[in-house]
Formats: structure tokens, C-alpha cells, sequence
């Protein structure tokens, strides 16, 4: 490896709380490797790619005294790329713009139209729910 190589961990998720539930919606983890293409003084491009999986998480509890119970669902896993650009503005410290694209194998739900059940299908497709962020950050 060279010094221009890193590995980038990311996790991401929607959070939201009821007197009742605490969930995780849309729950991405991914490991990526990464390499800068290009540094200049004070700007930075690079990219990597990496395995994610998503999936929802839910904590229920029924009562007081009664133990919560965690369940998930809509699970998902696949390839991520990321694409970013980093801009030096103050010892260290640089704004950061990131690009993320994601595309694998994710857990859906159908109704059945005759006998009202649900079949599971896994589906094709892209898994972004935040396709470019905006962030600062701090060499150590």
C-alpha cells in the first residue's frame, strides 16, 4: 500500500423515537478502501469502493417490565462507491464533499392480490438515501 491508500468505515441511519419504539430506519454500514487521486496544496480529490449492508432496526418494548424486543427488516447488502473532494480552509481542518453510490441485492415485500399475504422478493437496485453529504473534518 502507499500513503495515498486508507480504509473508510461509514455509518449512517434515520433515526426516530415514540414513547413506545426507538427505530433505526435505513441502517447502512460499509468498509471501504480508499485511495486520493489527486492532492494539491490545500484541495483533495479521491475515491473507494467497499461491501455495505442495510437494513431497518426496530426496539419495541410492551409495557414496563416486560423486556424490549429488537426485530429487523428489509435487509440489503452490495458494492458502495464514493467519490469526494476535500478543501483546506484552517489547520487541519477542511470542508469535505462526498459523493455516494451504492447498488446490490435488498429485501422488499409484495401483497398478493387473491389470498391478502405478503411474498418476500430481493430486488436489484441502488440503496441511497443520501446521495451527497457535506462535512467537515479534522487531520489528526
Amino acid at each position: 500500500t502507499s500513503d495515498s491508500d486508507f480504509l473508510r468505515s461509514h455509518i449512517k441511519f434515520h433515526p426516530s423515537k415514540t414513547p413506545y419504539t426507538l427505530e433505526m430506519n435505513n441502517f447502512l454500514v460499509s468498509i471501504e478502501k480508499g485511495k486520493i487521486i489527486k492532492s494539491f496544496d490545500k484541495f483533495t480529490v479521491g475515491h473507494g469502493i467497499g461491501p455495505y449492508y442495510r437494513t431497518n432496526i426496530i426496539r419495541s418494548s410492551i409495557g414496563q417490565g416486560i423486556q424490549a424486543q429488537w426485530n429487523s427488516n428489509y435487509h440489503g447488502f452490495g458494492i458502495q462507491y464514493h467519490l469526494f473532494n476535500d478543501l483546506e480552509f484552517n489547520n487541519g481542518w477542511s470542508l469535505n464533499l462526498l459523493v455516494q453510490l451504492n447498488l446490490g441485492l435488498h429485501q422488499n415485500f409484495t401483497s398478493a392480490v387473491l389470498n391478502s399475504t405478503t411474498n418476500e422478493v430481493w430486488e436489484f437496485r441502488t440503496a441511497n438515501q443520501q446521495l451527497f453529504s457535506l462535512g467537515v473534518k479534522k487531520k489528526l
